[in-house]
């Protein structure tokens, strides 16, 4: 019964339970083979949805499920967290009917997660830049590439410019930063800017983009493989310059950055507490490191914490 091979009594037993919200939430928890009947019936009780987490490629809605959406528009009004992930072309007109009632129900959204395939078709595309644009304050955004790396973003990255007062965090990862990347430089409140095995070229742009967020706390650049142009030295000479006052974690592992560690540390001005970096045995580097804590009056004050390995 509990694997489906006895639906029609599964449906009797879960009907039973129709207003008693939490104790279908626990259903929930149990097989992923009742989540079609389970949504069914969360949508038609009057619940409001907080948090919403679909991985496609686990499950295919039925179609019903969409006409209880669409009499039930309250069930999406109140939703803050949506991970949507699993998208492939196998399950595209379910996920793009969802997308669209998501996009015409909410806006109060304040974090999104999402994985991102290459080969999204148009439809797909603008519902999720709709959902972006329409929300009152999204505060955090992730976008993992999946199979691939991403290299063209077809406006989800841009149209994070009309969240740029309310956008605290975003998260990148397995994406080759293009021009669409700009739009962060308005976002003048990011406090946490993570990039993760990315295909980032360490260049002035990017210089210029660190270099207007200066309400920066959080930095995370892994998998930084180029320093563009003759001298690099000059420029992460820049790089640290420019690294905001607010700093106050900084992660570079697996990042060519390590290797220029001491000019990093030599031109660096902000109040640093954590350092994560690869294992470093240059003497040079070691003596920067010293340096910058004294600097900061003394390794116990500045509370710094670095990690090899």
């Amino acid at each position: 019964m509990f694997m489906g091979d006895m639906p029609e009594l599964m449906e009797i037993i879960l009907n039973d339970l129709n207003n008693e919200l939490y104790s279908l939430y626990s259903c929930a928890l149990v097989d992923r083979h009742w989540f079609n009947l389970l949504f069914k019936l969360f949508v038609e009780s009057g619940a409001t949805l907080h948090k919403l987490g679909l991985y496609f490629s686990d499950y295919e809605i039925n179609p019903e499920i969409f006409y209880s959406l669409g009499r039930n528009e309250q069930f999406f009004s109140r939703l803050q967290d949506l991970s949507l992930g699993g998208i492939s072309e196998f399950n595209i007109e379910s996920v793009n009917a969802l997308l669209e009632i998501l996009a015409k129900n909410t806006t109060k959204i304040n974090a999104l997660k999402l994985e991102h395939y290459s080969n999204y078709e148009p439809r797909t595309l603008h519902a999720l830049e709709y959902i972006i644009k329409s929300q009152e304050q999204l505060r955090q955004f992730s976008l993992s590439g999946i199979f691939e790396y991403l290299t063209k973003f077809h406006g989800i990255i841009s149209a994070l410019d009309c969240q740029n007062k309310s956008l605290y965090e975003v998260i990148i990862e397995s994406c080759t930063c293009d021009t669409e990347f700009k739009v962060l430089m308005n976002c003048k409140n990011l406090g946490i800017l993570r990039i993760h095995d990315c295909n980032v070229e360490f260049s002035t742009q990017f210089l210029v983009l660190i270099g207007n967020l200066q309400k920066l706390q959080f930095l995370t650049l892994w998998d930084i493989y180029e320093i563009l142009g003759d001298e690099p030295k000059i420029q992460i000479m820049q790089f640290a310059k420019l690294l905001p006052l607010t700093l106050q974690y900084l992660d570079l592992r697996n990042s060519c950055l390590s290797s220029y560690i001491d000019i990093l540390f030599n031109n660096c001005n902000a109040s640093l507490k954590y350092l994560l970096i690869d294992r470093h045995d240059d003497e040079k580097g070691s003596k920067a490191l010293i340096e910058f804590c004294i600097r900061k009056k003394n390794f116990e004050l500045c509370g710094c914490t670095f990690e090899f390995g």
